[in-house]
């Protein structure tokens, strides 16, 4: 496999990619009706970790990092083992409380850590188990990597939930939501770089949808929002601030270091001769890869004609590219992709 620069004194040459990086770790404004309803004034652990940067990068590069985050691993608990014989609440129903512990926020484990939650109800009123009964395995230690606050079910007097085994398991957000690490993400071109830049109209009131159409054409917005070319884009991530700031940026390098992987097995394709190269067309057929890598380096590669497209089935990408020298010029142009994705990861 290609080895990839040494990257950690790039800072000092003047290579900047990111700038404006802030990590922001606040509460979540309270909200007057769930104050009034509930009588409680600030929600425990609500708040939320904002992440913003600016990446002086084309748009692929920013758009790689959003769906990467969908397609690296992320991780979530899962019961491994349910005793019926010693859960004597048949009202507690098995379905709903694997997709209440499933669901929870989490801090981004390996796997193997294990877990159990076993309480029992000595009152004559039922009462609320939470997120914080989740015991370490073989101990009486809380759990302490996700809100403890967090009713899991509702147990009646005189009754006992046992679960044994709670374990971290792995998964792609892109397959289900639980294993996402982060909350949101999006970006937007950073519009303060952009020359020439025609706001869009306001909306006026009283005014018909056809004027309105009318007075966005006419202002010339379409025209300048087609032709900007963005120099660069801010990323923006929340995700539950059970994660300190250096887990979020751990989590941060670790989905495009996965990035970074996946391009690196690309380059092995072609430097061992796996791709099929007739005069100026280069085929590569990439097996379990998607759509994100072949926009990258479809939009990346200056060649004549580049295209990607996924088979029907999903299960391999297809980059069809027509140009002269096209194997040197697709290793330079991955290269340089890996390259600068190792800066990001130097500057984070």
């Amino acid at each position: 496999m290609k080895k990839t620069a040494d990257v950690s004194n790039i800072k000092s040459k003047g290579n900047t990619i990111i700038e404006n990086l802030l990590i922001d770790i606040k509460q979540l404004p309270n909200d007057p009706l769930f104050e009034k309803t509930y009588g409680i004034k600030t929600l425990p652990l609500s708040e939320v970790a904002k992440i913003e940067m600016n990446i002086k990068l084309p748009v692929q590069y920013v758009n790689a990092i959003r769906r990467g985050i969908d397609e690296s691993v992320g991780y979530s608990l899962n019961i491994e083992m349910f005793d019926f014989s010693k859960s004597t609440d048949v009202f507690i129903i098995y379905q709903l409380l694997h997709l209440t512990i499933a669901n929870l926020s989490i801090k981004q484990f390996e796997c193997g850590s294990e877990f159990e939650l076993d309480v029992e109800n000595k009152t004559d009123e039922r009462i609320r188990i939470m997120s914080r009964d989740i015991k370490l395995k073989g101990t009486k230690t809380p759990i302490d990597i996700c809100n403890p606050n967090i009713t899991i079910a509702v147990l009646n007097p005189g009754k006992r939930l046992k679960i044994p085994s709670i374990k971290v398991i792995s998964g792609l957000g892109k397959d289900n939501a639980r294993f996402q690490p982060f909350h949101s993400v999006g970006y937007i071109p950073n519009l303060p770089q952009i020359k020439n830049h025609i706001e869009r109209p306001k909306v006026v009131d009283g005014v018909s949808d056809k004027e309105q159409i009318r007075l966005v054409d006419s202002s010339g917005f379409k025209e300048s929002s087609f032709l900007v070319k963005a120099t660069e884009y801010k990323l923006c991530l929340t995700m539950s601030a059970i994660a300190n700031k250096s887990e979020c940026i751990m989590i941060l390098k670790r989905i495009i270091k996965s990035i970074i992987d996946r391009l690196e097995y690309s380059l092995t394709k072609i430097e061992t001769e796996q791709c099929e190269i007739k005069n100026d067309e280069l085929h590569l057929v990439l097996f379990n890869e998607t759509s994100t890598i072949g926009e990258l380096i479809v939009r990346s590669i200056e060649v004549k004609k580049a295209v990607y497209f996924n088979n029907i089935q999903g299960d391999k990408l297809i980059i069809n590219l027509i140009g002269s020298n096209v194997k040197s010029t697709l290793i330079k142009c991955i290269n340089t992709i890996i390259t600068n994705y190792n800066i990001i990861i130097a500057e984070i």
